[in-house]
């Protein structure tokens, strides 16, 4: 009942053993014995076990672990260099003719081009159309058509009828509030940085008819020239080609 009583106190397994052999008596308990010492020694050894297997997987997942923060940074500065160095970026200069950027012709065209369509809208001027419904199938669009369409069109027109979602683009249409002429604008974005409006009329723009430009072709894959189209001479040039009359001159 001795050794029955140090069992329930969880003496060390190893004293346990000691005591049964020494005291010759209560001989049943060795057994017990035998295997709590065995079950301390298999311990002590499986976790020494896993504490070695811990300490040798450590610096592989370290090594992981930097690897993939290595990664990660590469992705991130090769997109960042594919973003900045998109062709949208800039606009092909011509050989000749006016050149804008996009924000001069935003301050110095399109107040102009606000005040004249007060007079008289643009929608019966074939350059009006051809420059707002340029669209080659391709990821390329003309500034200022872009401009145009979201400063005159989108602003000055009312919108006949809720937003459309098509595949992959939507569609808005459009009456001019002056004569009554009818648009439908898509939209289509092609990455971040790239997207594009054009407008579809009714009665479209005469092949033979050409439209003027001064800021020009952007895109991943933009044209150099376009047959119909023409870098103009000057601001007075370009605004001439889309209005019969209104307060448009510069000087």
């Amino acid at each position: 009942m001795q050794m029955s009583s140090q069992l329930r106190r969880c003496a060390p397994p190893n004293k346990v053993l000691q005591q049964s052999i020494a005291a010759g008596r209560q001989l049943r308990w060795l057994p017990l014995a035998l295997a709590a010492e065995h079950r301390y020694v298999g311990r002590t050894q499986l976790i020494q076990r896993d504490a070695m297997t811990v300490l040798d997987v450590t610096p592989i997942a370290i090594g992981l672990v930097w690897c993939l923060l290595i990664v990660g940074f590469v992705v991130r500065v090769n997109r960042s260099r594919r973003l900045s160095s998109a062709p949208t970026a800039s606009v092909p200069v011509a050989s000749s003719g006016l050149v804008l950027t996009p924000v001069e012709f935003h301050r110095d065209v399109v107040p102009l081009l606000r005040a004249a369509w007060e007079n008289a809208c643009f929608c019966n001027r074939e350059a009006f159309k051809r420059l707002t419904s340029f669209e080659m199938g391709s990821a390329a669009a003309l500034a200022d058509g872009q401009i145009i369409i979201n400063e005159i069109i989108r602003k000055k027109f009312s919108a006949d009828g809720p937003l459309e979602d098509r595949d992959f683009e939507q569609m808005q249409r459009y009456v001019c509030p002056q004569c009554g002429s009818r648009c439908q604008v898509f939209w289509e974005q092609f990455s971040i940085k790239m997207d594009r409006h054009y407008a579809i009329w009714p009665s479209p723009p005469a092949r033979s008819s050409e439209a003027l430009f001064i800021v020009g072709f952007y895109g991943f894959d933009p044209p150099a020239q376009v047959a119909g189209f023409k870098r103009a001479d000057s601001v007075d040039q370009f605004i001439d080609s889309l209005v019969e009359f209104g307060p448009h001159r510069t000087q």
